[in-house]
């Protein structure tokens, strides 16, 4: 959304991009007449293109510009101008997030000033029906010691007659959500507890609960076991401030405290005041993935994959979990067995996105073969010299392709890479695709509805927000026009939830989503990154949200 510099919106004049993520551009805006400056949340375009979600949009930030709270970010104003929604909110200058400051250990004395401060603000809103549904360390700004709850403006109410449609955003960060959302199921401001129980997990052990290699896995565990008792990672902790993390983690949420404050009192009495002073909480690790643009941040680190019993077109995903846990084993145990891994071929695993992997006699499918998408042409983007002499040029099928986006890609910033497990879906106006390597989905907008396709427009990543039950309430028995696909795997539940099903940008999908290995490679530079599978056809996605087709 750099054309948007210089612009304004509404009054808010741009100055420059302050944050980016899945959902969202943040910029520095200045609001003439009062003379001051604000931050001003951008939409993707192809979200005002849907009038339904539009309006809904408009009617809850409505509700929200409402909340007043010391420790609630206030949102000054919203709109919508030609392809773009925006939310206008305070500025804060110099301000941290909670994540920023959890590497380093705190006093647990420091841990529950912050803490106190989210909950006053949480039991704010959810008396006035708001939840968040979106708690985690990066929406919670510091100000000093003074804390404020970001991020209402993609909150979802919970009041009354404001029930959910297939085109409201799904929303969440699997590595802090509750079980309960992460099935799909109804929330209420326990969702909320649950999440800031996880911080309080996180802040006291350096790890999230039911950690795992996989948002999925993260959620499917959630559902089925109880989290590891602090004392695992811990001994020290007292038993009381254990029994006080589990209940704001119980799977049912009639089971946790019914209020933020009442979690955080719960907290404060565990510990007497001059303990509090000398227990520290643990570095945590910093839980951002490498490829653009920032996204929710998942545990790293490789638990025993879980998965449900899979219906009958789901069992080769079960068996991909099933070698994937073996081939751990064998890494650590026999160095043969490392080496016989290493050489075999590599199963798809379907628990990540769906699908099955293509007949072996059939050639197989490329990460961006029949791609799609319903984003009209753009214009060609200007190129900023960057004025860099690379000390390394892009290597292997990304040589001969580098020159021509120098100057909107920049350096290398690594050798090239071979994907593992992908996962893809081609639709009337776009294609998903999903990596394990980065567990992210990418919608790239390469073909309009009428089929025409393009060598360039938008292109966005978001969370996979799988649904594991199978129920899918918001789709069942959608029936497609003939000689198209409905989802139903992976991708289904995103594509009902979050792309807005078969009135959104993409339209139904082409053919069945499947998935295959080892045959994308990647490169990363940096202002984007280069991707192709085995066709010639090579993807350029920068960070701005543009792509090109070679």
């Amino acid at each position: 959304m750099e054309e948007l510099i210089g612009q304004s919106l509404g009054q808010y004049r741009i100055v420059e991009i302050i944050g980016q993520g899945g959902m969202a551009t943040v910029f520095r805006a200045r609001q003439p007449g009062l003379e001051r400056w604000v931050a001003v949340k951008v939409l993707p375009p192809h979200y005002a293109a849907d009038p339904h979600f539009s309006a809904h949009f408009l009617r809850e930030a409505q509700a929200i510009a409402q909340l007043e709270h010391p420790h609630i970010l206030p949102v000054y104003d919203f709109g919508q101008q030609g392809r773009y929604i925006y939310l206008v909110m305070r500025y804060i200058e110099g301000s941290r997030t909670l994540a920023d400051i959890m590497p380093q250990p705190l006093s647990f004395k420091q841990m529950l000033t912050y803490l106190d401060q989210v909950a006053a603000a949480l039991d704010y809103a959810h008396e006035r029906g708001i939840v968040h549904r979106d708690i985690k360390p990066t929406n919670i700004l510091l100000n000093q010691n003074w804390v404020f709850l970001a991020d209402f403006g993609l909150a979802r109410l919970t009041q009354a007659g404001a029930s959910p449609t297939i085109t409201d955003v799904a929303l969440g960060t699997p590595a802090y959500m509750s079980p309960e959302q992460g099935r799909g199921a109804k929330v209420d401001a326990r969702t909320d507890i649950y999440a800031l129980g996880v911080i309080v997990y996180e802040m006291l052990t350096g790890e999230i609960p039911h950690v795992a290699e996989s948002s999925q896995a993260i959620l499917y565990r959630r559902n089925h076991e109880a989290p590891p008792l602090l004392q695992v990672y811990r001994p020290e902790i007292p038993p009381l401030l254990d029994q006080i993390v589990q209940k704001a983690l119980a799977l049912d949420p009639a089971a946790r405290f019914q209020s933020a404050g009442a979690l955080v009192r719960a907290l404060r009495q565990a510990v007497p005041e001059a303990q509090a002073g000398q227990l520290l909480t643990a570095a945590a690790p910093d839980r951002s993935v490498f490829w653009p643009p920032p996204s929710p941040p998942v545990s790293p680190l490789p638990p025993p994959v879980l998965d449900p019993a899979p219906p009958t077109g789901q069992l080769n995903w079960l068996w991909g979990a099933v070698a994937g846990l073996a081939a751990v084993i064998v890494l650590g145990l026999l160095l043969v067995g490392a080496i016989w891994l290493r050489n075999r071929p590599v199963e798809a695993d379907p628990t990540r996105a769906g699908g099955q992997a293509p007949a072996p006699d059939t050639p197989s499918p490329t990460l961006v073969a029949n791609l799609p998408a319903t984003a009209t042409a753009l214009p060609p983007a200007t190129p900023t010299a960057l004025a860099q002499n690379c000390n390394a040029s892009a290597g292997g099928p990304f040589a001969g392709v580098w020159p021509e986006y120098r100057d909107r890609l920049g350096c290398p910033a690594g050798d090239p890479q071979t994907l593992s497990t992908i996962a893809e879906e081609a639709f009337q106006g776009g294609h998903l695709f999903w990596s394990r390597n980065t567990d992210q989905v990418y919608i790239v907008y390469d073909r309009r509805k009428d089929g025409t396709e393009l060598t360039e427009g938008q292109w966005q990543l978001v969370p996979p927000e799988w649904k594991w039950d199978g129920s899918n309430p918001e789709g069942v028995g959608l029936a497609p026009p003939p000689g198209l696909v409905e989802p139903k795997r992976g991708f289904g539940w995103l594509w009902r939830t979050h792309l807005g099903g078969a009135e959104g940008p993409l339209g139904w999908a082409l053919d069945r989503e499947y998935g295959f290995d080892n045959l994308g490679q990647v490169q990363q530079f940096e202002q984007g990154l280069m991707f192709k599978g085995s066709t010639p056809r090579i993807y350029v996605l920068l960070n701005n949200g543009r792509f090109y087709i070679e």
